[in-house]
């Protein structure tokens, strides 16, 4: 799914609502770099409540143009110079939105729910760190480090009504989780080009869906899948693999 010699793009993300007294930036770097962090945070609190008067303010627009530009300044919807086609329906609900970025020809149906407690990203900036250690692959990229956890979505992919995007991840303890007080984190997600995700399908924590791949409604995705895979269940699995002439084949077949 990533290359290193795609073009680059500088995603125009929305500034941060501005520190008020007592707040500061800690934990929300912490949630941006994949480390543990306190959702109870008083600013990631008020930020999160600003964010849900943002989607509000989206799902009330009947005109999908109009919807556009009001989720334009709550996300990056720029796919690079020329390449605004994006096509979000209504209802569709995030947790920050400064964290979601898409790519050209991508498919939102309604009632999706992105958590982005971590970028998610279009396969405009495949080429970008993931983490330090992957530095040597920018190759000449405009924009690099973004945090250690991604959610790619690529070009031309499509989500059906219900569909769940989830970065974020829990403590197993309840002693560590203590119920809304314990920390959280979260994990990447990368759903490569030309997939549709039929209705309602889940996608948890630490998944990564290869490119053209369909996943049946409902499927809840718990591990990755190839290229070119169609997966359906809960948990998901593989039962077919898509040809390049558009045959199907049974897996474990030719």
């Amino acid at each position: 799914m990533t290359s290193g010699n795609a073009a680059c793009f500088s995603p125009h993300r929305p500034a941060l609502p501005a520190l008020e007294a007592g707040e500061s930036l800690e934990q929300h770097d912490l949630m941006m770099s994949g480390k543990p962090y306190l959702a109870s945070d008083p600013f990631l609190s008020r930020y999160r409540d600003t964010a849900a008067d943002q989607f509000a303010a989206v799902s009330a627009e009947r005109s999908m143009e109009r919807r556009m530009e009001v989720l334009n300044r709550v996300c990056d919807m720029r796919g690079g110079p020329g390449q605004e086609k994006v096509f979000i329906a209504a209802p569709f609900t995030f947790e920050y939105g400064r964290n979601i970025s898409f790519g050209p020809d991508v498919y939102v149906g309604p009632n999706c729910t992105f958590i982005d407690v971590c970028p998610i990203l279009s396969n405009f900036i495949y080429c970008c760190i993931i983490s330090s250690s992957h530095a040597n692959h920018l190759n000449g990229c405009e924009w690099g480090y973004i945090g250690v956890n991604t959610v790619y979505v690529g070009h031309r992919t499509m989500f059906g009504a219900g569909c769940q995007i989830l970065t974020p991840t829990h403590p197993i303890s309840p002693e560590e989780r203590n119920g809304i007080s314990g920390p959280e984190w979260a994990k990447p997600i990368h759903i490569g080009d030309d997939c549709w995700l039929g209705g309602s399908v889940i996608v948890l924590p630490g998944v990564k869906i290869g490119n053209a791949c369909t996943i049946g409604a409902g499927a809840v995705v718990t591990k990755d899948i190839p290229d070119r895979s169609i997966a359906v269940g809960n948990p998901a699995r593989v039962i077919k693999t898509i040809n390049l002439d558009g045959t199907t084949s049974p897996v474990g077949k030719a």
